[in-house]
């Protein structure tokens, strides 16, 4: 894996495009001491972090949406609890 500092990423993008398409990941470092900020992967390689929505979904609601219930569906029931404390 390539490590490179904001600076490089800005004035080479086209070719760090490039190598990224060959496959290669890039990490992006940042500030006084380097740390790394972003990696760039492969769009082939890139996984979304469906797992940690659905979980960020199941804290909010107690269940996982399925294809009976819609997200607004559950919104608008979680809604209702709170407006009938009154």
């Amino acid at each position: 894996m390539k490590m490179l500092n904001s600076g490089d990423v800005s004035a080479h993008f086209s070719s760090i495009l490039k190598d990224v398409k060959a496959g290669n990941e890039i990490t992006i470092t940042a500030g006084k001491k380097n740390e790394a900020v972003a990696v760039i992967v492969p769009f082939k390689k890139w996984k979304p972090h469906r797992q940690n929505k659905m979980n960020a979904i199941k804290s909010l609601f107690g269940i996982i949406p399925n294809d009976e219930k819609t997200l607004a569906e559950l919104r608008n029931e979680r809604l209702s609890r709170y407006e009938n404390i009154n």
